[in-house]
């Protein structure tokens, strides 16, 4: 009987993660996965507790002059042993036991308490911040957002949230409430993972967007697929006909970032240039380049000497 209810909470569990509302039949290894996910919950609810939660920050550099110009703030968490549990892995839980929205606020916190402290060193960095559909419908989110900026000095218009396709599509009513509060208090917004959902060109023209983020998954074919450079191409000069900014994610090599400049691209984010790493080592490297990028030469393309090593990922 225990092994039968034992297999039945693994199934009850994968059902939730699969969205729930379907019938899930047990399948060998769904058990390890059940108990590995009670695991980090208890991890999450620790981390939560004692402010354990890191932040590594992974730099958005101006492609016409190779400048730090942002950092994409995310959040890690270290398993019992010390390594790293990745990031895909534990927010999904956090999703799923309700913890997502409260892990957001902190870590939006620690990084406008980092970025801060790099302004007053110098470097006026933007702040670009992943947006959850929970946080986007609580009550209390203005008012949170308003108390972080009021106890870390940090100033709105260097924060810039991003919200996926998905969400825009979600709840358009709420979305454009919730949107029009936030850019009133200054705050840009970048359409994230732009072309993998269900892009609706009305909400380009029906909402003010600061910025376009075209997602990974094309950039990663630029110089292997035709098609894929014609679609970043048009994406880059419709949004610049719309007065919004583009930055491609995950550039990984000099081909795809010699193709985005020459089409107009504005900011990269990726391993090309730069990693997520820990605050102080993003620091060091500012410091050691006075606010810009190195571009690594044609013969030594190795990730490490772009930039320091880490073994974590966007």
């Amino acid at each position: 009987m225990a092994m039968i209810l034992n297999c039945s909470y693994a199934a009850m569990h994968a059902g939730k993660d699969e969205g729930g509302g379907q019938i899930i039949y047990y399948e060998p290894g769904m058990q390890d996965r059940a108990n590995r996910a009670l695991v980090i919950e208890a991890q999450l609810h620790q981390a939560l507790d004692s402010g354990r939660f890191e932040v590594f920050y992974q730099p958005l550099i101006e492609v016409s002059t190779l400048k730090v110009t942002g950092v994409e703030a995310l959040a890690r968490l270290r398993d019992a042993d010390g390594s790293y549990i990745p990031p895909d892995e534990f927010i999904s839980v956090a999703e799923r036991i309700g913890l997502i929205a409260e892990m957001g606020y902190q870590q939006l916190y620690k990084a406008c308490v980092q970025l801060e402290q790099w302004r007053q060193q110098g470097f006026s960095l933007r702040l670009s911040f992943n947006f959850s559909p929970r946080q986007m419908s609580s009550p209390k989110l203005i008012e949170k957002i308003e108390r972080i900026f009021k106890l870390t000095g940090f100033a709105p218009e260097f924060l810039d949230f991003e919200i996926t396709e998905n969400l825009l599509l979600s709840n358009d009513r709420l979305v454009e409430h919730v949107l029009k509060q936030i850019q009133a208090m200054g705050i840009g917004v970048t359409i994230d993972d732009f072309g993998t959902g269900c892009s609706a060109m009305s909400y380009l023209t029906r909402f003010h967007f600061d910025r376009l983020k075209i997602d990974r998954s094309f950039v990663s074919e630029l110089h292997v697929r035709t098609g894929s450079t014609a679609i970043t191409s048009a994406i880059i000069t419709m949004a610049h006909d719309l007065e919004m900014g583009v930055v491609a994610e995950g550039v990984e090599n000099v081909e795809q970032f010699e193709l985005l400049r020459s089409q107009g691209c504005d900011e990269i984010q990726g391993y090309f240039l730069g990693r997520p790493v820990p605050a102080h080592e993003l620091q060091e490297y500012l410091e050691a380049n006075q606010g810009y990028a190195r571009l690594p030469s044609l013969d030594k393309m190795s990730n490490q000497e772009v930039f320091p090593q880490t073994l974590e990922k966007a």
